[in-house]
């Protein structure tokens, strides 16, 4: 027996593993498990070479930059030369002669102007025991060299293995980065990605600012994200649609800034695209313009008639609008130009005496907006009272600011420095007040207030208005003819408010009428409690949550006496300002306010959320809070929250209901009885999610904000169905227990979790979900809604350990897995639970045979999986202590899964592209069948003609489906990556691109299906000069071709028989049918109505329909046809389209329009007409058919008293439309057409099931792999 010398060195480093492995060794032997032994030491040699290369590797990389320091004195003029325009300012290097050191103080002064080099960081990171040496010494002399990180951000270790050019010049990694790496390109490892940096901040992409410094030196405390795991970046895909956000003006204003704060939310929070309009321009507009496309009304109006400022609003906006969010409302004047049917929502904040001055356009929100949100409970009831506004439709989200980090900086003992540096008395009390000075705000009462308070002298107080406005000459005067100068100011137009608030102890709010004004919540967050009117608007909301007080309407004597108090109460005074602050943080920020004008939006236009968040609890109320607050603070925010409560008994139910609450569109179900099972309120969870989407977030679980943004990007890719971050397990306490690769996952398969990858569900089974559960905690991921089976959901539910890993599988299947290595899940981890009870136990190897079976019944397992999974059974067998050798030897047989194949084979459906077409859809229609059987199908589209989105839509979410021209692989290696068992290919130019690529698999199988391309070619060669000489290979290397219609053999008599063909109907499957009515449609109630369903082209006999339905209605039948589809037919229809016609395009639910109809027609004389799919779908539902002779057309309805329709013959070549309109009267009598359509149904169900469609083509599969040897 061999021993692999890797171990030796593994052995060297750790005596103990060494002790462990021989005593395990000693007791295998005398147990007579040698061939154990044996596959153990090989697969321990594996992981140990692994491990030892990686080393290497690390240490190669440490070496490297080990050397930098001799590099930089070998290379020093040069670096000098380099840093020097960087170090202008650095005046001692003038009198420093030794070019060393002049390096050496370039070097130290680049890092601290542009803030690289953080002390708090290092210090705290690697000189916790203090080491007599300043932190940035320590990292020149000893940190630099060996690898250490001068900030949280930048990796070295990473730059240097990456870039080992710029270590070998001598640069210090992270110089070299800020400096120059970024404009190269360079990365700098994954906490920090400056592409992400700079879309997400056009100002320092314009400024040409080194993003790295600007994000350490004020965007990092500006809240703005190091990378797109903190929020989404500038490049992900906008594929919810459009927002158009609608502002009055560009003006300064609340309302504005409201418009814009939520603009900025959308775009760093969801997928949805914003573009603005604005109702007039102002200063500001360019401020709108940096965040979104804007378009000025105005300045488009101008020289303009209103028709053509409509379509360029339109043209501008773009088709996939999905609603419009008017700020305020006197932005109603856009809907004078907006025409599209797109759903409206106002957020008015205007109070009656202001909508009475904006009647008109008032008048058009409360005729076209779907909702009304007010801007404050006093709105609220202003628009119910004053305009009699539906309830229903009206609702109260209060304004808001934006989410900027706390200012630790400022404190109440703070303001008197504050006032000093403006200037300002530092000793006396300040009162301040901001807005436009117009009679709204009320100005004169501000002076009027500060008049009475003066006259007290009880302390030293000065009152100031922060703003300008024109009264302000007036004012002034005003304070000039009291006697108040100096004691009141206006400081006029004022851009920057916040640092005269800051320096605020107490602010008023003097207005008449103000709905809710910001500038109460930007001072509250400067510590400054509030004093305002009652019934003047919002404000009372506010302040009577603790931080201010509101008196008597226009009582300036009262707001005085108010004033008065707060000057001699000190406690209070910072008390209600404390509060103040953090009511505005909790509450009254775009955090708060956002995903509450989401759900609206939604709401209002219909749209799902994009993610669903399931929480299942049982008795976790000491979690459950910190749970739904790092739920609520992810900075992806498109989601819904579904609280499932499996009857607690502790006071869970209580918080939940609180979360309903909070947050709009929250759904709470408490169970009545306990499920048994968490995989039961899993699988309830989805039931209940109205996304595809879902992250089930365990109660007791917690995670970092950026849990969806880091798995949202991953998930843009359709064939991805499971995403998931790296979990780090804690305590009850929050105390983290480790690394869960060290503690397990290299067990599983060593260093592959360390960092991001993308794999097919094939790879994952091979490399680590088929080995073990490699997901540690469901928290971790989101993965794509499946429809599970019931054997699988009765398994699932049955398990008390592996419930999860079998679930995960389930998901997996068919697509692929996401990785992503940031460590953004937190695991708790409880002393006694079911799983840590159990381990080890019968129940938990033979749930784990039970998983393994299921591995082996879905994937093909390769021998260097089998010996993984024999040694990770082994090795818990040893971790249990399962001693007894008849155990072990029948638990590790069923590790070895001998017997379990792979049930059903991967099966590669190639279509020659995605437009309308009946042989485009039997491809998409047999990928989907195939998957709910339970199979893995992957569609593979060769992209002959352009996609239709319609026809794209019609693909199954669990379908992988693949772009010939944008595959990252050849066909081989994308064959190997699925696992592909069979190819079946339909229509030519599919059958052609796999009969160019199939070369090299000999032994794949490759079945046709063919449609009516074979024939065409033959009668039109030109269409493909190669189809000749293609044809004899073809034949050849088919394993098995299925005609869908007698014509297609005629290719067979030219070129030779196949050695298989046979005949296999088509099938459809059909859906509930979603009730749309005639109306909605257009049509008339007591009409007959026809419906033709096909690609819009002549020889489908769109033309002939035309002159029929004339023909009956000319002569006094009332008659409807519907035309679906699209092409050159409906194109010149659409032109002028006659009456009684309709034409509705390409349709996605084609079964919703045909249950509207009365009678199917194909008036066909296409020459490739085989077995139209579309004659499927009207026999289905139980809808005779009138038809042309063509194809198998007559084989499909029947002849005689089994008839399920009219068949009309063709003459000479064309449509009998005489005999149309007859067949037509004859199945107008309800009685004939419901016997004819009852026939049809018979039919239908006889031959021509999804069902029976897919049981014959299984067996066909089947068959081609066992002749071709290729069964696994």
């Amino acid at each position: 027996m061999s021993f692999p010398l890797s171990l030796l060195g593994l052995y060297a480093r750790r005596p103990s593993l060494a002790g462990r492995h021989f005593a395990t060794a000693f007791r295998l032997l005398a147990n007579g498990g040698t061939a154990e032994l044996r596959s153990r030491l090989r697969t321990l040699g594996g992981v140990a070479a692994q491990q030892e290369r990686d080393r290497r590797l690390q240490e190669d990389v440490a070496r490297k930059l080990s050397t930098v320091g001799e590099n930089a004195k070998r290379n020093y003029r040069s670096l000098l030369s380099e840093l020097l325009p960087f170090a202008q300012d650095l005046t001692v290097i003038d009198v420093i002669h030794d070019d060393l050191e002049r390096l050496r103080l370039v070097h130290c002064h680049i890092l601290r102007k542009y803030s690289l080099f953080d002390d708090r960081f290092y210090s705290d990171t690697y000189l916790k025991g203090g080491s007599g040496i300043t932190p940035l010494d320590h990292y020149l002399k000893y940190g630099l060299p060996g690898g250490l990180r001068a900030n949280p951000f930048f990796d070295p270790l990473f730059y240097a293995a990456r870039y080992p050019e710029v270590i070998d010049y001598g640069f210090d990694p992270l110089v070299h980065y800020a400096l120059f790496g970024w404009r190269e390109g360079r990365e700098c490892g994954p906490l920090f990605d400056a592409a992400y940096y700079l879309a997400r901040n056009p100002d320092v992409a314009a400024a040409g600012l080194s993003p790295l410094h600007h994000f350490l030196s004020s965007g990092r405390a500006e809240g703005r994200s190091p990378t797109g795991a903190a929020g989404l970046s500038g490049g992900v895909a906008r594929d919810r649609g459009t927002i158009l956000i609608v502002s009055h003006d560009a003006e300064l204003g609340g309302a504005q800034r409201v418009a814009r704060v939520f603009a900025e939310w959308l775009l760093t929070s969801t997928k949805f695209e914003v573009k603005f309009v604005t109702a007039k321009g102002g200063p500001f507009l360019d401020h709108f313009r940096r965040i979104a496309e804007t378009f000025d009304l105005e300045a488009e109006a101008k020289g303009a008639t209103p028709e053509d400022v409509s379509r360029r609003l339109e043209a501008f906006a773009g088709p996939s609008v999905q609603a419009v969010f008017l700020n305020s409302a006197a932005s109603g004047k856009f809907l004078s130009y907006w025409r599209e049917k797109t759903p409206v929502l106002a957020f008015v904040h205007e109070l009656p005496k202001l909508l009475a001055s904006l009647e008109s356009e008032f008048r058009l929100i409360l005729d076209r907006a779907d909702t009304i949100i007010a801007g404050s409970e006093a709105v609220a009831t202003a628009i119910k009272d004053g305009y009699g506004f539906q309830p229903e439709r009206l609702r109260t989200v209060h304004g808001f600011v934006d989410a900027s980090p706390r200012d630790n900086s400022l404190g109440f003992d703070s303001k008197r420095a504050i006032k000093e540096a403006l200037g300002l008395d530092p000793d006396a009390f300040l009162v301040a007040a901001c807005g436009v000075l117009h009679w709204r705000k009320s100005p004169e009462t501000f002076v009027d207030v500060a008049e009475r308070v003066l006259k007290e002298r009880v302390r030293e107080v000065r009152f100031l208005w922060v703003g300008g406005g024109p009264d302000q000459e007036q004012c002034e005067k005003l304070v000039s003819e009291k006697g108040l100068e100096g004691k009141v100011v206006f400081t006029g137009y004022e851009p920057d408010i916040m640092r005269y608030l800051r320096a605020a102890d107490l602010f008023l709010l003097t207005s008449q009428e103000d709905p809710f004004p910001l500038v109460c919540l930007d001072a509250a967050t400067a510590l400054a409690p509030i004093v305002c009117f009652e019934k003047a608007g919002g404000m009372p909301e506010f302040v009577g949550q603790g931080c201010g007080m509101s008196v008597p309407f226009m009582d300036a004597e009262a707001m005085a006496d108010a004033v008065l108090a707060y000057m001699q109460d000190e406690d209070r005074l910072r008390a209600e300002g404390q509060a103040g602050r953090e009511l505005v943080e909790n509450e009254y920020t775009v955090a708060s306010a956002g995903p509450k004008l989401l759900h609206h939006i939604r709401e209002a236009a219909g749209l799902a959320p994009h993610v669903s968040v399931v929480v299942p609890n049982y008795n976790y109320e000491k979690f459950l809070p910190e749970r739904l607050e790092t739920i609520a603070a992810q900075t992806y925010q498109d989601f819904e929250l579904i609280l499932l409560d499996d009857r607690s008994r502790d006071g869970s139910v209580k918080i939940l209901e609180d979360w309903v609450r909070r947050r709009p569109g929250t759904r709470l179900v408490v169970n009545d009885e306990n499920s048994g099972s968490p995989f039961a309120q899993w699988l309830r969870g989805m039931e209940l999610a109205q996304s595809d989407l879902i992250w089930i977030a365990e109660a007791d679980d917690s995670c970092e904000p950026g849990l969806l943004s880091a798995l949202i990007p991953a998930l843009e890719d359709r064939n991805v169905f499971l995403a998931y971050v790296k979990s780090v397990p804690i305590g009850t306490e929050g105390q983290v227990y480790g690394d869960y690769e060290e503690i397990y996952l290299n067990r599983i398969n060593h260093g592959r979790w360390s960092r991001p990858y993308v794999a097919t569900d094939h790879e994952e089974a091979q490399a680590g979900l088929g080995i073990a559960n490699c997901i540690p905690n469901a928290s971790s991921l989101v993965f794509r809604r499946i429809d599970p089976e019931p054997n699988f959901a009765e398994t699932l539910q049955s398990m008390r350990l592996c419930g999860d890993w079998y679930f995960y599988l389930r998901a997996m299947r068919g697509g692929k897995v996401a990785y992503c290595e940031q460590p953004l899940n937190l695991h708790r981890r409880h002393p006694e639970t079911v799983t840590k009870s159990t381990e080890g136990s019968t129940r938990y190897f033979d749930e784990f045979a039970k998983v393994r079976d299921y591995v082996g019944r879905t994937y093909s397992i390769g021998d260097e999986t089998r010996e993984a999974i024999e040694r990770f059974t082994t090795e818990d067998l040893d971790r249990f202590g399962v001693e007894d050798m008849a155990v072990r030897t029948r638990i590790l047989e069923q590790a070895e899964m001998n017997g379990v194949r792979k049930e059903l084979p991967t099966v590669l459906v190639v279509v020659s592209d995605l437009s309308p077409g009946g042989g485009q859809m039997f491809g998409i229609r047999l990928a989907n069948a195939w998957t709910k059987r339970g199979g893995r199908a992957v569609l593979l589209n060769v992209r002959a003609f352009t996609d239709h989105p319609q026809v794209v839509s019609q693909i199954d979410d669990r379908v992988a489906l693949l772009h010939a021209d944008e595959m990252p692989e050849t066909f081989a290696e994308m064959v190997r990556r699925y696992d592909v068992d069979v190819v079946h290919s339909s229509i030519w130019w599919a059958d052609r691109y796999v009969q160019d690529h199939i070369a090299d698999l000999r032994d794949l199988p490759w079945v046709v299906t063919m449609h009516g391309c074979y024939e065409t070619h033959l009668d039109n060669p030109q269409i493909d000069l190669s189809f000749a000489d293609r044809m004899p290979p073809l034949l050849e290397r088919v394993d098995t071709w299925i005609p869908t219609a007698r014509k297609n053999r005629r290719v067979f008599d030219v070129y030779g028989m196949p050695e298989r063909e046979l005949t296999i109907a088509n099938g459809v499957a059909i859906k509930p049918s979603r009730l749309l009515s005639r109306r909605s449609l257009g049509l008339r109630d007591d009409a007959i109505v026809l419906c033709l369903a096909t690609r819009a082209i002549p020889e489908k006999g769109w033309f002939a329909a035309l002159e029929m339905v004339e023909r009956l209605n000319l002569a006094g039948d009332k008659v409807d046809l519907m035309l679906i589809g699209e092409g050159p037919a409906a194109d010149e229809i659409a032109r002028k389209v006659p009456e009684h016609v309709h034409l509705y395009g390409q349709v996605a639910n084609l079964q919703d329009y045909i249950a509207v109809a009365d009678i199917g027609i194909l008036p066909s004389f296409f020459v490739g007409e085989s077995m139209p799919l579309v004659l499927l779908e009207m026999i289905a539902q139980s809808r005779p058919v009138i038809a042309t002779d063509v194809g198998e057309i007559p084989a499909m309805l029947g002849t005689g008293s089994d008839s399920g329709g009219i068949i009309v013959p063709l003459k000479g070549g064309k449509v009998d439309v005489d005999g149309f309109v007859a067949a037509i009267r004859s199945l107008m009598d309800p009685k004939s057409r419901r016997g004819a359509g009852e026939r049809a149904k018979a039919r239908f169900d006889a031959e021509y099931t999804m069902d029976g469609m897919i049981e014959a083509y299984s067996d066909v599969y089947h068959a081609a792999q066992t002749r071709a040897g290729y069964e696994k």
